[in-house]
Order: structure tokens, then sequence, then C-alpha cells
């Protein structure tokens, strides 16, 4: 199984989720790091056009991923990952969603579990969540609804196992802050029950 990195709307090249390959590799999980391209949030305005775009980015990163791999995505990176395991793309084992721009209702059909990680300070995506016609909506800011049985919650303002307290929308990648939830997402993503 690979684990592979799928970062946000502006974090291409390092950015986000770049920053957690070293310590998932150390824990030994195969990573491969995704980059989709830079990309213009101020074009979500647009209706429609973002949803567009992410189905191309979600179609070009399914072609590296295979069936039975696990994500880690982080803010518009969550909305393609969406897109990835819906039908007919990808049947996923594990997505770790990190503040991620999804609607709260967005039920994670072809994944068999999913770790969402928000805090109420995260207002980037609880604007997102006004713009007309697309998938972004406030998961990030408020947490999934809890129709979801696959989908396991933490608050990272009140963060369980020890973890450091983080607020706002990119807090887990500072360096102060990144190596701690690497390690606990590692963990999470090798705990098979």
């Amino acid at each position: 199984m690979t684990v592979h990195l799928i970062h946000g709307i502006h974090a291409t090249h390092g950015g986000s989720t770049a920053k957690l390959a070293t310590y998932l590799r150390a824990m030994g999980h195969d990573v491969e790091v995704h980059s989709y391209g830079y990309a213009f949030a101020s074009t979500s305005a647009l209706p429609g056009w973002t949803n567009y775009l992410n189905r191309r980015r979600a179609e070009k990163c399914a072609k590296r991923i295979k069936d039975g791999d696990s994500v880690v995505c982080h803010s518009n990176g969550a909305a393609v990952t969406y897109l990835v395991q819906e039908p007919p793309l990808r049947t996923l084992k594990d997505v770790v969603l990190i503040q991620p721009a999804l609607d709260r209702d967005a039920v994670f059909h072809n994944t068999e579990r999913v770790l969402c990680i928000y805090n109420e300070r995260d207002d980037l995506v609880g604007l997102s969540s006004i713009l007309p016609g697309n998938y972004w909506g406030a998961m990030g800011k408020l947490g999934p609804d809890d129709s979801h049985h696959n989908v396991e919650k933490w608050d990272s303002l009140n963060p369980p196992r020890g973890l450091p307290f983080c607020g706002g929308h990119t807090d887990m990648f500072e360096k102060a802050n990144i190596g701690a939830w690497a390690t606990t997402i590692g963990t999470w993503l090798h705990n098979k029950e």
C-alpha cells in the first residue's frame, strides 16, 4: 500500500502535505507526493469552475493511485481526493482529511476509513462554503456531520493523544507541530482496526 500526499490549492512543491513525507517514510510507509499544479483560488467564484478543474486533477492523481492505497490530503486536496474515490476511479483504504475544503455531508463511499482533522478557527474553509457551484464547504471548520459510519473526527483545537494545539488552516504544517502530527497520522494509518 502506498500513501499518497495531495496538497491544497496554493501549496505545490513542498507545501502542506509534502512536509509529512519524511516522517511517514521513516515509519515505513511507501509515500508518493502529488503535485496537481498551482491553482488560483480567485477562479473559484465562477460557478462550477472549481469542480471542473478538480475533476481533471482527480483524474491526473488517480493514474498513480491504485485500489487499496491511502491518501493524506489538505484543503482543496480533500475535494480532489473525494473525486478520486468516486466511481469509476479508485477504492481507497484510508483517507486523512486535514482541514478539508468539503461539504460537511460529503460521504466517502469507496473508502474504508476516514480521519477528519478540523478546527473552528479555520475561516478559510468556512468562507469557501459560501461560493456557488462546487464541493467546497465547512468540513475543515466544523468537522463532518454525524451521518458518516466510517469517519473518525479529531478537533485540532482540542487534540487527542497529546498532540500540539493547532488552530487555523495550516498550523499543523509549522515546524513546531509537524513532527508530532505526522507521527500520529502515520500510526493511525498503520492501525488497521
